[in-house]
């Protein structure tokens, strides 16, 4: 994470002209704030890559936070009564992008991704099903038949259901590590302004964005 620009202190304090040590740590204590502070850096840059597709894709943010223990979040608009509460196919599949975007960010910044993305990948899953069961997906001629109406869902139609997700995936995929390449410096930048804050929202949220150079970021701020 060297890439981020944030360094541990080492626990092995050295005392300063006047002989005065203001904190000595522990080694197991300090391996240990090491272990919290990588996850911290490694959520950051997770969550800045979902923050980065949401803006350049023009969706809606709420709020950016890494402090929970096992995870980040990045949590888009919900929606409200001056917004359609009909989604159209094309916003759809920008949340499937958004939600592999994190995954995409691990992997152009650090050569790999981690083992973070398991709720992403459900999440986009079950979008990517859904398109196929609400006939979102036009290129499929099955798209619209839900196998959940029949009791034995046809093979054929299973078979349907899976080239759908799978190409719906291999598309979104597509576009989130272009969308990384493409905005490497934001992403990094805008990793390093959501390790400081831990959490961003409202109108802090709305100037990490702008910060980074994502001016055009919509950000559901407070009145």
């Amino acid at each position: 994470m060297a890439e981020l620009g944030v360094q541990i202190i080492d626990h092995e304090m050295v005392p300063d002209s006047a002989g005065r040590v203001t904190v000595s740590i522990p080694v197991v204590a300090a391996d240990v704030l090491r272990a919290w502070d990588t996850d911290m850096q490694l959520k950051a840059l997770h969550e800045a890559g979902h923050a980065v597709a949401s803006a350049v894709l023009g969706m809606e943010i709420t709020m950016i936070d890494i402090t929970k223990r096992y995870g980040g979040c990045t949590i888009l608009g919900e929606g409200s009564d001056t917004s359609p509460a009909i989604q159209r196919g094309s916003d759809q599949f920008k949340e499937i992008v958004i939600a592999l975007s994190g995954r995409a960010a691990e992997i152009t910044i650090l050569g790999e991704p981690t083992d973070g993305n398991g709720n992403d990948f459900s999440h986009a899953s079950t979008l990517a099903a859904n398109r196929f069961v609400w006939a979102m997906d036009t290129d499929s001629p099955l798209a619209g038949i839900d196998p959940h109406d029949f009791a034995i869902p046809p093979a054929t139609l299973m078979d349907a259901m899976l080239k759908s997700v799978e190409a719906t995936f291999a598309k979104a995929a597509q576009q989130a590590d272009a969308i990384m390449s493409e905005h490497r410096e934001q992403l990094v930048e805008l990793a390093q302004l959501i390790y400081k804050a831990r959490r961003l929202t409202d109108r802090g949220l709305a100037a990490a964005l702008a910060e980074v150079g994502l001016e055009g970021a919509r950000i559901r701020t407070e009145a």
